[in-house]
């Protein structure tokens, strides 16, 4: 067996290809397009932006592809992009297997970043060559969500009588904000929004909303007025922030 199958890095990749394979389709199987809330738009949002994390081959494509033939993506992707897309399964269609095809992910060396297009690819099943995260690091991964232009309105999913309340200190260390994206859990709120301006570009965001009396979610905005919502985890000893892993989007590799 070949050291790239051995490879942690490689492992991983896989793992994020089957994890959002499993997800785009226990979304399609559960949530039907007429009883979709503007809670549930966010979750998709959330799902759909899980996509650039992984290799983007084939099967990922065809996947995001189905994703929009079912709830229309526009205004949670770049319609260039999924262009691109639905033109690679296409051509793959009628030249070679279809788009449910295993194919190779991404080798760690190959990453796929939230920020990184598709120009490149290829329509067969080779891998996209994307630039370097740590150079698109500070770019917002919704300018691929069709925010960036402006042509497409704000992503919203709080519920239309939302409340700004944040009763959680900034310095309190009784709860942890859960990033949307990579899942690292962060103890301060002001931490937490560094996190989201300089990890994910998301210009301005600040928490709007944290009342973990009443529930157990964070809800933000950022200066474009697109919505974001999270979950808030309860500090419970010490030391578990340092054992944990910050995962792609958000992690520079």
């Amino acid at each position: 067996m070949s050291d790239l199958y051995e490879d942690p890095g490689f492992l991983e990749w896989v793992a994020r290809d089957e994890a959002f394979q499993y997800g785009a389709q226990d979304f399609i199987q559960t949530h039907p397009p007429a009883g979709m809330t503007p809670f549930t738009r966010g979750a998709l949002h959330n799902l759909v932006f899980s996509y650039y994390g992984t290799s983007r081959d084939l099967r990922m494509q065809g996947q995001i592809l189905a994703l929009h033939n079912m709830y229309n993506l526009e205004g949670l992707m770049d319609m260039d992009l999924l262009d691109t897309v639905r033109a690679n399964v296409e051509a793959n269609r009628t030249t070679g297997p279809g788009p449910n095809t295993p194919s190779q992910p991404a080798t760690p060396s190959q990453p796929a970043t939230p920020s990184g297009g598709l120009d490149n690819q290829t329509t067969g099943n080779q891998t996209p060559r994307q630039p370097s995260p740590l150079s698109n690091a500070t770019q917002s991964p919704r300018h691929h969500a069709g925010t960036g232009s402006g042509t497409n309105s704000p992503i919203k999913c709080h519920p239309a009588d939302l409340q700004h309340i944040v009763a959680i200190a900034n310095r309190s260390k009784d709860w942890m904000y859960k990033c949307d994206a990579c899942g690292h859990e962060i103890l301060y709120r002001g931490e937490f929004v560094r996190h989201m301006k300089d990890r994910l570009g998301r210009v301005g965001f600040d928490i709007v909303r944290a009342t973990p009396e009443t529930e157990d979610r964070w809800y933000g905005v950022d200066a474009a007025g697109n919505e974001y919502v999270g979950m808030l985890v309860a500090k419970i000893g010490t030391g578990e922030r340092n054992r944990q892993r910050m995962r792609s989007p958000c992690r520079h590799r």
